[in-house]
């Protein structure tokens, strides 16, 4: 028996089946049978030929897995593809909303069954999702399969070093501050907040209207009160952090300077 496609595919000795390779489905397979015996002529038929089709792969939901928080780095899985030893096209997606219209980050391929995906800071407060396509010498390509979207929480830095101030607080002299050193770069800048205070535990204390430099100028108001300089920094992708620094000493009068001369 001699099964045939555009070439010889197998041949043997009462040979009743043959499986399929990659490289048969959209040919045309038939079946030659030949019969041999002594004193007789050599005798042959061929069967109806019969088309052969792509097989079918079995897809499968992927998952998102890691923290969901930036800045750190996403794992899409997809082991539930069958077969799975085929070639993957991940495709990873932003949206402002759960369901949202998506946007897409990357693309790429893999024969893997998992993907990773470091998170960016546009990505902070927005929904990441991923779809899975496979593709499979012998099978027909897989339509891309969506995850279920994952919100990205910001993330959270600290304050490594606290804000400083020039000097003890003086009716009339200008107190100027540092903003302090921060676990990641406050690319986006600083706010400042002054209030007065008192006592020197700054347990009770009133932010001072319009105080919102990083320099500030007592006025006699203040004077028997502890002055307490809050600065909040911003970094992209990250929730706001705040630091406080409060004076050594209470604010003092200032000094008056006489112009001019007193006869006696």
């Amino acid at each position: 028996m001699r099964f045939w496609g555009s070439a010889t595919l197998a041949t043997g000795v009462n040979l009743t089946s043959y499986s399929l390779t990659s490289g048969d489905p959209g040919t045309w397979i038939r079946l030659t049978v030949l019969e041999q015996r002594p004193g007789y002529t050599d005798a042959s038929a061929n069967s109806t030929a019969q088309l052969t089709s792509l097989g079918t792969i079995t897809t499968a939901t992927p998952t998102i897995s890691g923290v969901a928080t930036y800045p750190s780095a996403l794992t899409a899985n997809f082991t539930g593809f069958s077969p799975s030893d085929g070639t993957y096209t991940v495709t990873w997606l932003r949206s402002d909303t759960s369901g949202g219209s998506t946007t897409s980050l990357s693309t790429g391929t893999t024969t893997s069954t998992s993907a990773s995906y470091s998170l960016t800071t546009g990505d902070a407060g927005k929904w990441i999702s991923v779809t899975v396509s496979e593709t499979r010498s012998g099978y027909a390509a897989t339509s891309a399969v969506a995850s279920a979207p994952t919100q990205i929480a910001l993330g959270t830095f600290t304050n490594t070093v606290l804000p400083t101030m020039s000097a003890n607080p003086k009716v009339g002299v200008a107190v100027t501050s540092t903003n302090g050193t921060w676990s990641v770069t406050p690319d986006q800048g600083y706010t400042y907040q002054w209030a007065r205070c008192t006592d020197a535990t700054c347990a009770s204390s009133t932010d001072i209207p319009n105080a919102t430099s990083g320099t500030y100028t007592p006025v006699p108001a203040g004077v028997g009160l502890w002055l307490r300089l809050t600065v909040t920094a911003s970094a992209s992708g990250y929730n706001s952090a705040t630091a406080s620094v409060i004076a050594n000493a209470a604010t003092i009068n200032g000094t008056l300077a006489l112009a001019g001369s007193i006869a006696a």
